[in-house]
């Protein structure tokens, strides 16, 4: 997913497509959306820089899908811990 916002608080979308194992590309005006997560990328507003970010996301999506779903376990596992 591409998020081209120039301004963002907490964008749902992010989530729901990281919880889908989907990589996300954002620009460097909203990185501070990124925090801990796994599988957002961030690329300068150029065409240059857009097109390694996507390049990069392309040659390597199923490593970065696992990357997401290893993040998303981990997640999921600190959440029960401190719920139980």
């Amino acid at each position: 997913m591409i998020l081209p916002s120039f301004t963002e608080g907490q964008p749902y979308v992010v989530d729901e497509s990281l919880a889908r194992r989907r990589p996300v590309v954002i620009f460097e005006d909203i990185a501070h959306i990124v925090k801990e997560r796994k599988g957002i990328f961030v690329s300068k507003r150029n065409i240059n820089s857009f097109c390694e970010t996507i390049n990069h996301v392309m040659q390597n999506y199923n490593k970065i899908q696992k990357n997401i779903e290893v993040f998303l376990y981990e997640v999921d596992f600190r959440l029960t811990q401190y719920e139980g």
